[in-house]
Protein backbone atom coordinates (compact mmCIF):
# COMPACT_ATOMS: atom_id res chain seq x y z
CA UNK A 1 0.00 0.00 0.00
CA UNK A 2 2.81 2.31 1.08
CA UNK A 3 4.69 1.35 -3.02
CA UNK A 4 1.48 2.70 -4.19
CA UNK A 5 0.99 5.85 -2.32
CA UNK A 6 4.12 6.56 -3.36
CA UNK A 7 4.11 6.09 -6.68
CA UNK A 8 1.03 7.78 -7.32
CA UNK A 9 2.25 10.82 -5.30
CA UNK A 10 5.46 10.96 -7.88
CA UNK A 11 3.30 10.80 -10.61
CA UNK A 12 1.34 13.60 -9.76
CA UNK A 13 4.46 15.68 -8.87
CA UNK A 14 5.67 14.74 -12.38
CA UNK A 15 2.59 15.69 -14.05
CA UNK A 16 2.47 18.94 -12.15
CA UNK A 17 5.90 19.66 -13.05
CA UNK A 18 5.05 19.19 -16.94
CA UNK A 19 2.18 21.05 -16.36
CA UNK A 20 4.47 24.11 -15.30
CA UNK A 21 6.60 23.50 -17.99
CA UNK A 22 3.84 23.27 -20.79
CA UNK A 23 1.84 26.43 -19.10
CA UNK A 24 4.96 28.98 -18.79
CA UNK A 25 5.82 30.94 -21.61
CA UNK A 26 8.29 30.07 -24.11
CA UNK A 27 11.89 32.28 -24.31
CA UNK A 28 14.29 31.50 -27.34
CA UNK A 29 17.77 32.12 -26.38
CA UNK A 30 20.34 33.83 -28.64
CA UNK A 31 23.30 32.09 -27.20
CA UNK A 32 25.51 34.72 -28.45
CA UNK A 33 27.88 31.75 -29.80
CA UNK A 34 28.67 30.77 -26.03
CA UNK A 35 27.88 27.29 -25.53
CA UNK A 36 24.71 25.79 -25.12
CA UNK A 37 23.29 24.09 -22.05
CA UNK A 38 20.65 20.83 -22.20
CA UNK A 39 17.30 21.24 -21.73
CA UNK A 40 17.32 24.72 -23.57
CA UNK A 41 15.71 25.77 -26.77
CA UNK A 42 17.65 28.29 -29.19
CA UNK A 43 17.33 30.93 -31.73
CA UNK A 44 18.35 29.20 -35.44
CA UNK A 45 21.62 30.44 -35.70
CA UNK A 46 23.14 30.37 -39.57
CA UNK A 47 26.62 31.28 -37.84
CA UNK A 48 26.39 27.82 -35.58
CA UNK A 49 24.63 26.19 -38.37
CA UNK A 50 27.71 26.18 -40.79
CA UNK A 51 30.47 25.88 -37.49
CA UNK A 52 28.80 22.57 -37.15
CA UNK A 53 28.16 21.38 -40.65
CA UNK A 54 31.03 23.04 -42.55
CA UNK A 55 33.38 20.31 -44.17
CA UNK A 56 37.38 21.50 -44.45
CA UNK A 57 38.40 18.67 -46.05
CA UNK A 58 35.95 18.45 -49.19
CA UNK A 59 35.92 22.35 -49.14
CA UNK A 60 39.75 21.55 -50.21
CA UNK A 61 38.84 19.01 -52.23
CA UNK A 62 36.07 20.96 -54.16
CA UNK A 63 38.62 23.96 -54.77
CA UNK A 64 40.46 21.39 -56.40
CA UNK A 65 38.26 19.21 -58.35
CA UNK A 66 38.26 19.61 -62.05
CA UNK A 67 35.72 17.95 -64.56
CA UNK A 68 37.05 15.33 -67.08
CA UNK A 69 34.89 16.88 -68.83
CA UNK A 70 36.02 20.41 -68.58
CA UNK A 71 32.74 22.07 -69.03
CA UNK A 72 34.33 24.98 -66.78
CA UNK A 73 36.25 25.67 -70.01
CA UNK A 74 32.79 26.47 -71.99
CA UNK A 75 31.17 28.24 -69.79
CA UNK A 76 34.51 30.83 -69.23
CA UNK A 77 34.36 30.93 -73.05
CA UNK A 78 30.76 32.13 -72.71
CA UNK A 79 31.35 34.54 -69.09
CA UNK A 80 34.88 34.53 -68.11
CA UNK A 81 34.83 35.22 -64.11
CA UNK A 82 35.75 38.68 -62.86
CA UNK A 83 36.22 38.22 -58.99
CA UNK A 84 34.18 41.12 -56.82
CA UNK A 85 33.76 41.53 -53.38
CA UNK A 86 30.15 40.23 -52.23
CA UNK A 87 28.61 43.98 -52.81
CA UNK A 88 30.21 45.87 -55.69
CA UNK A 89 29.65 48.51 -58.86
CA UNK A 90 29.87 47.37 -62.34
CA UNK A 91 29.47 49.39 -65.42
CA UNK A 92 27.00 48.83 -68.47
CA UNK A 93 28.81 50.50 -71.55
CA UNK A 94 27.95 51.69 -74.65
CA UNK A 95 31.00 52.53 -75.99
CA UNK A 96 30.35 55.32 -78.45
CA UNK A 97 32.70 58.08 -77.14
CA UNK A 98 35.46 55.75 -77.68
CA UNK A 99 35.49 56.38 -81.26
CA UNK A 100 34.29 59.79 -81.30
CA UNK A 101 37.12 62.58 -82.47
CA UNK A 102 38.10 64.16 -86.18
CA UNK A 103 41.74 64.32 -86.81
CA UNK A 104 42.67 67.50 -85.62
CA UNK A 105 40.67 67.36 -82.26
CA UNK A 106 43.33 67.05 -79.77
CA UNK A 107 45.37 70.44 -81.44
CA UNK A 108 46.19 72.57 -78.62
CA UNK A 109 46.41 76.18 -79.97
CA UNK A 110 49.15 78.69 -77.94
CA UNK A 111 47.55 80.18 -74.78
CA UNK A 112 44.91 77.54 -74.82
CA UNK A 113 43.95 74.24 -72.86
CA UNK A 114 44.16 70.70 -74.41
CA UNK A 115 40.71 70.32 -75.19
CA UNK A 116 37.93 68.63 -73.11
CA UNK A 117 36.12 65.47 -73.65
CA UNK A 118 33.30 63.77 -71.95
CA UNK A 119 33.52 60.61 -70.01
CA UNK A 120 33.12 57.81 -71.70
CA UNK A 121 28.50 57.13 -71.64
CA UNK A 122 28.22 54.32 -69.12
CA UNK A 123 25.44 53.25 -66.50
CA UNK A 124 26.81 52.61 -63.58
CA UNK A 125 25.07 49.65 -61.41
CA UNK A 126 25.33 48.62 -57.56
CA UNK A 127 25.17 44.80 -57.56
CA UNK A 128 24.97 42.02 -54.32
CA UNK A 129 26.82 38.84 -56.00
CA UNK A 130 23.89 35.77 -54.27
CA UNK A 131 24.93 33.23 -52.70
CA UNK A 132 24.04 29.81 -54.65
CA UNK A 133 23.81 26.12 -53.99
CA UNK A 134 22.56 22.72 -54.40
CA UNK A 135 21.72 19.92 -51.48
CA UNK A 136 22.17 16.31 -52.42
CA UNK A 137 20.25 14.04 -49.86
CA UNK A 138 22.29 11.15 -49.17
CA UNK A 139 20.85 7.63 -47.31
CA UNK A 140 23.76 6.28 -44.98
CA UNK A 141 22.87 2.87 -45.57
CA UNK A 142 23.67 2.92 -48.93
CA UNK A 143 27.26 4.03 -48.86
CA UNK A 144 27.96 1.66 -45.63
CA UNK A 145 31.54 0.51 -46.29
CA UNK A 146 32.39 2.44 -49.37
CA UNK A 147 35.51 4.46 -48.96
CA UNK A 148 35.42 7.90 -50.53
CA UNK A 149 31.81 8.33 -50.55
CA UNK A 150 31.56 11.84 -49.63
CA UNK A 151 34.25 13.07 -52.60
CA UNK A 152 32.26 11.05 -54.87
CA UNK A 153 29.15 13.14 -53.90
CA UNK A 154 30.66 16.29 -54.18
CA UNK A 155 32.18 15.61 -57.73
CA UNK A 156 28.62 15.10 -58.53
CA UNK A 157 26.90 17.78 -57.35
CA UNK A 158 29.79 20.44 -58.54
CA UNK A 159 29.21 19.01 -62.29
CA UNK A 160 25.54 20.01 -61.88
CA UNK A 161 26.66 23.33 -60.45
CA UNK A 162 29.21 23.98 -64.08
CA UNK A 163 26.03 22.47 -65.78
CA UNK A 164 24.02 25.35 -64.24
CA UNK A 165 26.24 27.78 -64.92
CA UNK A 166 26.87 27.17 -68.31
CA UNK A 167 22.63 26.90 -68.59
CA UNK A 168 23.06 30.61 -67.13
CA UNK A 169 25.24 32.05 -69.07
CA UNK A 170 24.19 30.54 -72.56
CA UNK A 171 20.55 31.66 -71.78
CA UNK A 172 21.60 35.55 -71.18
CA UNK A 173 23.51 35.46 -74.36
CA UNK A 174 20.87 34.03 -76.54
CA UNK A 175 17.96 36.71 -74.86
CA UNK A 176 20.83 39.56 -76.07
CA UNK A 177 21.74 38.02 -79.34
CA UNK A 178 19.98 39.85 -82.62
CA UNK A 179 19.39 36.25 -84.21
CA UNK A 180 19.51 35.63 -88.02
CA UNK A 181 18.09 32.54 -89.54
CA UNK A 182 20.27 30.67 -91.85
CA UNK A 183 20.56 27.47 -93.73
CA UNK A 184 23.78 26.10 -94.92
CA UNK A 185 22.68 23.65 -97.60
CA UNK A 186 25.75 22.92 -100.14
CA UNK A 187 25.42 25.86 -101.96
CA UNK A 188 26.14 27.92 -98.76
CA UNK A 189 29.48 29.38 -97.06
CA UNK A 190 28.98 29.19 -93.09
CA UNK A 191 32.33 30.90 -92.88
CA UNK A 192 31.40 33.71 -95.29
CA UNK A 193 28.57 34.20 -93.46
CA UNK A 194 30.21 34.57 -90.09
CA UNK A 195 32.86 37.29 -92.08
CA UNK A 196 29.66 39.36 -92.89
CA UNK A 197 28.41 39.51 -89.88
CA UNK A 198 32.21 40.45 -88.28
CA UNK A 199 32.19 43.37 -90.57
CA UNK A 200 28.50 44.40 -89.39
CA UNK A 201 29.55 43.93 -85.34
CA UNK A 202 32.64 46.26 -86.20
CA UNK A 203 30.03 48.86 -87.48
CA UNK A 204 28.10 48.82 -84.22
CA UNK A 205 30.72 48.98 -81.38
CA UNK A 206 34.26 49.78 -83.24
CA UNK A 207 35.63 46.36 -81.74
CA UNK A 208 33.91 43.10 -83.40
CA UNK A 209 33.10 40.23 -81.65
CA UNK A 210 36.33 37.95 -80.60
CA UNK A 211 34.46 34.58 -79.47
CA UNK A 212 32.44 32.21 -81.75
CA UNK A 213 30.74 29.22 -80.67
CA UNK A 214 29.01 26.85 -82.45
CA UNK A 215 26.26 24.16 -80.79
CA UNK A 216 27.28 20.87 -82.02
CA UNK A 217 24.42 20.61 -84.46
CA UNK A 218 25.78 23.99 -86.13
CA UNK A 219 28.97 22.44 -86.45
CA UNK A 220 27.85 19.66 -88.16
CA UNK A 221 25.44 21.42 -90.53
CA UNK A 222 28.53 23.65 -91.32
CA UNK A 223 31.08 20.48 -92.11
CA UNK A 224 28.13 18.87 -93.87
CA UNK A 225 27.75 22.09 -96.40
CA UNK A 226 31.41 21.89 -97.59
CA UNK A 227 31.75 18.26 -97.91
CA UNK A 228 28.59 18.42 -100.33
CA UNK A 229 30.85 21.01 -102.25
CA UNK A 230 32.88 19.85 -105.19
CA UNK A 231 35.45 22.56 -105.11
CA UNK A 232 38.37 23.43 -103.57
CA UNK A 233 36.99 25.48 -101.23
CA UNK A 234 34.53 23.34 -99.99
CA UNK A 235 37.71 20.49 -99.36
CA UNK A 236 39.52 23.11 -97.45
CA UNK A 237 36.88 24.43 -95.28
CA UNK A 238 35.43 21.02 -94.46
CA UNK A 239 38.77 19.92 -93.11
CA UNK A 240 39.27 23.01 -90.75
CA UNK A 241 39.19 22.38 -86.85
CA UNK A 242 38.42 25.21 -83.95
CA UNK A 243 42.03 26.69 -84.12
CA UNK A 244 42.02 26.79 -88.20
CA UNK A 245 38.96 28.97 -87.82
CA UNK A 246 40.04 31.73 -85.58
CA UNK A 247 43.02 32.37 -87.04
CA UNK A 248 40.64 32.72 -90.60
CA UNK A 249 38.41 34.60 -88.73
CA UNK A 250 40.84 36.21 -86.78
CA UNK A 251 39.01 35.98 -83.26
CA UNK A 252 40.42 34.84 -80.36
CA UNK A 253 38.66 31.75 -79.78
CA UNK A 254 36.62 29.38 -81.67
CA UNK A 255 34.38 26.50 -79.96
CA UNK A 256 32.54 23.51 -80.35
CA UNK A 257 30.32 22.96 -77.35
CA UNK A 258 28.73 19.33 -77.00
CA UNK A 259 27.47 19.70 -73.67
CA UNK A 260 23.97 18.55 -72.96
CA UNK A 261 21.25 18.55 -70.38
CA UNK A 262 18.24 16.25 -69.09
CA UNK A 263 15.36 18.04 -70.81
CA UNK A 264 13.49 14.62 -69.77
CA UNK A 265 13.10 11.70 -68.42
CA UNK A 266 13.99 10.05 -71.55
CA UNK A 267 16.09 12.59 -73.58
CA UNK A 268 19.39 15.15 -73.28
CA UNK A 269 19.21 18.23 -74.96
CA UNK A 270 22.32 20.36 -76.23
CA UNK A 271 22.80 23.45 -74.56
CA UNK A 272 23.57 25.53 -77.35
CA UNK A 273 21.74 23.86 -80.01
CA UNK A 274 21.85 24.50 -83.75
CA UNK A 275 22.87 28.07 -83.14
CA UNK A 276 26.39 30.16 -83.28
CA UNK A 277 27.17 32.71 -81.25
CA UNK A 278 29.32 35.64 -81.72
CA UNK A 279 30.04 37.89 -78.66
CA UNK A 280 32.80 39.39 -77.34
CA UNK A 281 34.46 38.76 -74.09
CA UNK A 282 37.92 39.19 -72.09
CA UNK A 283 39.60 36.65 -70.09
CA UNK A 284 41.23 38.76 -67.01
CA UNK A 285 38.66 41.75 -67.50
CA UNK A 286 37.48 44.09 -64.78
CA UNK A 287 34.16 45.58 -63.37
CA UNK A 288 34.78 48.59 -66.16
CA UNK A 289 35.55 46.96 -69.23
CA UNK A 290 33.26 47.07 -72.25
CA UNK A 291 32.86 43.35 -73.10
CA UNK A 292 29.70 41.63 -73.51
CA UNK A 293 29.32 39.35 -70.75
CA UNK A 294 31.27 38.52 -67.24
CA UNK A 295 30.34 36.22 -64.64
CA UNK A 296 31.26 38.49 -61.29
CA UNK A 297 32.36 35.68 -58.36
CA UNK A 298 33.02 36.60 -54.94
CA UNK A 299 35.36 34.65 -52.59
CA UNK A 300 33.85 33.79 -49.15
CA UNK A 301 34.54 36.88 -46.61
CA UNK A 302 36.58 36.99 -43.19
CA UNK A 303 33.88 35.33 -40.38
CA UNK A 304 32.66 33.20 -42.79
CA UNK A 305 32.74 29.23 -43.55
CA UNK A 306 35.06 28.78 -46.03
CA UNK A 307 36.66 32.07 -46.23
CA UNK A 308 39.45 32.96 -48.96
CA UNK A 309 37.40 30.43 -51.14
CA UNK A 310 34.87 30.73 -54.00
CA UNK A 311 33.34 27.01 -53.03
CA UNK A 312 32.32 25.74 -49.68
CA UNK A 313 31.16 22.33 -48.63
CA UNK A 314 28.14 21.35 -45.49
CA UNK A 315 27.30 18.13 -44.62
CA UNK A 316 23.65 18.21 -42.54
CA UNK A 317 22.19 15.14 -40.93
CA UNK A 318 18.44 15.01 -42.03
CA UNK A 319 17.18 12.03 -40.19
CA UNK A 320 18.57 9.08 -38.58
CA UNK A 321 19.67 7.90 -41.69
CA UNK A 322 19.85 10.85 -44.44
CA UNK A 323 22.10 13.58 -44.75
CA UNK A 324 22.11 16.40 -46.67
CA UNK A 325 25.24 17.52 -48.84
CA UNK A 326 25.28 20.91 -49.60
CA UNK A 327 27.78 22.47 -51.93
CA UNK A 328 27.17 26.36 -52.60
CA UNK A 329 28.97 29.33 -53.96
CA UNK A 330 28.63 33.13 -55.18
CA UNK A 331 28.01 33.93 -58.25
CA UNK A 332 26.39 36.75 -60.65
CA UNK A 333 26.50 36.44 -64.59
CA UNK A 334 25.49 39.73 -65.95
CA UNK A 335 25.27 41.13 -69.85
CA UNK A 336 27.36 44.40 -69.36
CA UNK A 337 27.23 45.40 -72.78
CA UNK A 338 24.68 44.78 -75.40
CA UNK A 339 26.33 45.76 -78.31
CA UNK A 340 27.06 43.44 -80.86
CA UNK A 341 26.30 40.09 -79.96
CA UNK A 342 25.17 38.41 -82.66
CA UNK A 343 23.27 34.59 -83.68
CA UNK A 344 22.68 32.54 -86.46
CA UNK A 345 19.92 29.94 -85.84
CA UNK A 346 20.90 27.01 -88.68
CA UNK A 347 19.19 24.62 -90.24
Amino acid sequence: MKKITRSLLQQKAFLSRLQAIESAPLELIDHGGGSVQPGEIYLANESRFQENYFQEHLTTYAVGWRDPSDISATRRVFAPEVEVPPFFEYSEAINAEEFIGTDDDDVSAIGADYKRIEPDKRTKVVAKVPDRGIMLVVDLRSVRGQSGWEQKKVARLLRRVERNRLRRAVALINAAATNTGKTWGSSADPDMDVENEQKLALNINGVGFNRVVYGHSAWILRKQAYRAQDNAGGYASAAMNESDLAGSFMVDRVMVSRERYQSTDAAKTEIVGSTVHMFHAVDGADVDDASNIKAFVAKYGEGEQGAGNFVRVFIAPISINLVGIVVSYQELVKITSTLAIRKFTVS
